[in-house]
């Protein structure tokens, strides 16, 4: 079972058996503990409903499965990532620009503090990790910064929905940060599995 979003902006339940009915407010929020899945949508909404949901700055629609924002996120600039399968929205990538953080241990401090949020939003992380590329700075939990700026380490955590996955990346190389947020729906193998029945159904919408 999924949830999406119709075009008059009323919530459906789509069954595996590819039966679908409208539900009410209260019900939906009963089946989704959050509001939304992530910003201010959810998955399986429209291209047409992420734009009308989104205050950023549209930088690009070149591709019919594609959305990308520029905004700000938890007080970051990001770019903003959409993605969509037969129109629905499947996943979104958001990634964190460096701005003009020179203390290598303030990346550290946002992603635990990113981290934090997520946990309140989603519970506990189900998995978390550090991968090490070089073991230099392994024993030097003082120097984690310097080993994650250059390259030697990165940091994941992930949480798992019904509806998706998250997960937090932080990792670097050459004294640059790559600092992502994604989200990965459980609704885009649905839709590519069962594309003809779901066409068909949004028809009848």
């Amino acid at each position: 079972m999924i949830t999406a979003q119709a075009e008059d902006g009323r919530k459906v339940i789509l069954y595996e058996d590819v039966r679908w009915e409208y539900v009410q407010e209260n019900d939906f929020k009963s089946i989704n503990k959050q509001e939304y899945d992530f910003r201010r949508i959810n998955l399986g909404a429209s291209k047409k409903q992420v734009k009308a949901s989104e205050t950023e700055e549209l930088l690009t629609e070149e591709n019919t499965d594609y959305l990308e924002y520029r905004g700000n996120v938890a007080g970051m600039e990001a770019r903003i990532a959409y993605h969509f399968q037969l129109n629905r929205l499947s996943g979104a990538t958001i990634k964190l620009e460096e701005g003009k953080n020179v203390d290598r241990n303030t990346y550290l401090t946002e992603f635990y503090s990113l981290k934090a949020a997520l946990n309140k939003k989603y519970g506990k992380s189900t998995e978390d990790n550090m991968l090490w590329r070089n073991n230099h700075y392994k024993n030097s939990p003082a120097d984690l910064g310097l080993a994650l700026m250059s390259g030697h380490v990165a940091i994941h955590s992930h949480w798992a929905t019904d509806a998706m996955t998250i997960m937090l990346l932080i990792d670097g190389k050459n004294n640059k940060i790559d600092f992502v947020i994604e989200y990965i729906g459980e609704v885009a193998a649905y839709l590519v599995d069962n594309k003809d029945s779901i066409l068909q159904i949004m028809q009848d919408l």
